[in-house]
């Protein structure tokens, strides 16, 4: 099979050496080999999966996935260049995967996408990867379904490649949901734990948010009978300073009331009651649990702690968010006996 790729030409019409040929091909190879529902056939639940042959990453491509050394396949390719699709998403991609399709067993997952944004988007000459990983993948369930689930963990970074070959890092993700039986005022409650972290580069600041869900006394129907949310936006500046926001409850950093503000330390916490008819837990009860926000409830705010604490939950998440067994069994979660009242694990 031929492959040809486009040539760009420099001002004065001449043509340049295209500086992504082994993507370019891989486009083009993806563009034959698959059609517009292999997207769909890709990420559909394998019980109603259509039966397809996989394609499997042919040799010449290796070179694209020499650091993530793997059997790859190549999932689908979409063409989105077209002015129909919205402005910032327009562009080529096609994504590579260990797995035929991507629910099909809790073995770890990785996916790799090459995407190339259309012209007009004006991003430059670039290819953006994203390189994901993930564990768990058979049997992922919503947040709020009332089903007893599995532990999840996702893993994202994408960079970005320029024309010389560099490559910078943009932006990395981390998630991890966990669940597990806890004493709750002597009454056992199941209580589910869903972490985020979203770290990227903005102009010459980076931003990083990390969000803790708590959902406490899950209900069959779904739903639960106290939740919390909490979210960290961490920014650091080029001259190394350092801005914290905090926000207690959903969307507490976007309409929260400001319950504490160190405009010289950089320092704002704010906080939003839950409007849930069903929740009979509050929120606030539920926050003195994680032995690792002590530094946030205490009075002075102690910036140092709160930077330390922040570290301590990023740290946590990159250890856990691959592990294939719940991470409450484990002893990693220090014992604070003065945080009152007590979540402690219920013993089976």
């Amino acid at each position: 099979m031929k492959f040809e790729s486009k040539v760009p030409a420099n001002r004065e019409g001449r043509e340049v050496a295209d500086p992504f040929p082994v993507v370019h091909r891989l486009f083009t190879f993806a563009k034959e080999n698959t059609d517009e529902r292999s997207s769909d056939r890709y990420y559909e639940p394998v019980e109603n999966a259509v039966v397809q042959d996989a394609i499997p990453l042919p040799s010449e491509f290796s070179l694209l996935v020499a650091q993530y050394p793997g059997e790859y396949f190549v999932a689908y390719f979409e063409d989105r260049a077209d002015d129909y699709y919205a402005p910032g998403t327009r562009c080529k991609e096609v994504l590579l995967s260990t797995s035929p399709k991507k629910h099909q067993s809790d073995t770890r997952l990785r996916e790799i996408l090459f995407r190339e944004y259309a012209p007009k988007e004006g991003k430059g000459n670039v290819i953006y990867m994203t390189v994901m990983e993930s564990v768990n993948e058979a049997l992922v369930v919503d947040l709020n379904e009332g089903e007893e689930i599995r532990p999840y963990g996702r893993m994202e970074r994408e960079y970005e490649i320029s024309a010389v070959g560099t490559r910078s890092l943009k932006r990395q993700e981390y998630q991890r949901l966990d669940e597990g039986i806890f004493d709750w005022g002597g009454i056992s409650k199941r209580v589910r734990w869903l972490r985020k972290m979203h770290v990227e580069v903005e102009g010459k600041s980076t931003v990083m948010t990390h969000k803790d869900t708590y959902l406490v006394g899950l209900l069959e129907r779904g739903g639960s009978e106290g939740s919390l949310e909490v979210e960290i936006e961490m920014r650091t500046r080029e001259t190394g300073a350092q801005e914290i926001t905090i926000g207690i409850g959903l969307l507490a950093t976007t309409d929260g009331k400001e319950i504490f503000s160190d405009p010289n330390a950089g320092v704002h916490i704010l906080e939003k009651k839950s409007s849930s008819r069903i929740e009979t837990i509050d929120q606030m009860d539920i926050l003195k649990q994680d032995p690792n926000y002590v530094a946030l409830l205490e009075r002075p705010i102690d910036k140092e702690k709160l930077l330390a604490m922040v570290v301590s939950k990023i740290d946590a998440l990159k250890a856990d968010w691959d592990k294939r067994g719940t991470i409450f069994s484990s002893t990693s979660v220090p014992d604070v006996s003065h945080v009152t009242p007590r979540l402690t694990q219920a013993q089976d």
